[in-house]
């Protein structure tokens, strides 16, 4: 549920960007902001500690170029989508670390096949999004993630037989303004819910500051001792 939640919004930055209703760089999130949103978030929120450690540690040290992924710029589109596939690349290499754990365990080392079936999404489910090599597709790992936490309606489905056969263009039906419009909902309510989200995690990291600088907490303590 947690990692759920966490793919909602970095995809949802890339949506709230694309969709920004003022048309102002100013209503613009930047990854390089979002990130360490996410990091609070982990670090007072995560309930599994040694999970809160290792992401902790990957995030302070840079793990997988974040420092020079991520910026604090406005930036672009590819600029708004390397927040996502970050987390993705972060994703998948805690699954294969955790698959090297298992196997040392058993005094062998993982093949290349139990590698590949912990990496996500599988290649069943999006066979364009890897390479024969094993290298992923960054544009089509971003449809996959856009399509599984964002989806919109008739579009998602054209999308997705796209990512299953490896289709560039596909005909839209004669309902292709219908599903634009249901389309259209489903990203406006999807904003809502990531903006929600974001704003939630935010004012509870702040609040969390503010009790540990008044030191609220400790008097509250006191009263019941």
């Amino acid at each position: 549920m947690r990692i759920f939640l966490l793919f909602i919004l970095t995809v949802g930055l890339v949506e709230w960007n694309l969709n920004n209703v003022a048309g102002s760089k100013i209503m613009y999130l930047k990854t390089g902001q979002v990130d360490h949103v996410l990091r609070d978030y982990i670090e007072h929120f995560f309930g599994c500690e040694v999970c809160r450690i290792n992401f902790l540690h990957e995030f302070d040290s840079c793990g997988f170029n974040r420092c020079e992924r991520l910026t604090t710029e406005f930036g672009s589109l590819e600029d708004w989508k390397e927040l996502p596939l970050w987390l993705f690349e972060f994703h998948n290499g805690v699954n294969l670390r955790l698959k090297k754990e298992r196997t040392e365990k058993d005094n062998r080392i993982p093949t290349q096949q139990e590698l590949t079936d912990v990496e996500w999404p599988a290649r069943k489910d999006c066979p364009s999004c890897w390479y024969a090599d094993g290298r992923f597709d960054p544009d089509k790992i971003y449809l996959f993630l856009q399509l599984t936490y964002w989806p919109d309606e008739l579009i998602s489905s054209v999308k997705t037989r796209n990512l299953i056969f490896g289709r560039n263009t596909v005909e839209l039906d004669t309902n292709k303004e219908e599903g634009e419009r249901e389309s259209w909902i489903y990203s406006l309510a999807g904003l809502v819910v990531a903006s929600f989200v974001l704003t939630a995690v935010s004012w509870a990291h702040q609040k969390q500051r503010e009790v540990e600088r008044t030191g609220k907490h400790k008097k509250v303590d006191d009263n019941c001792v």
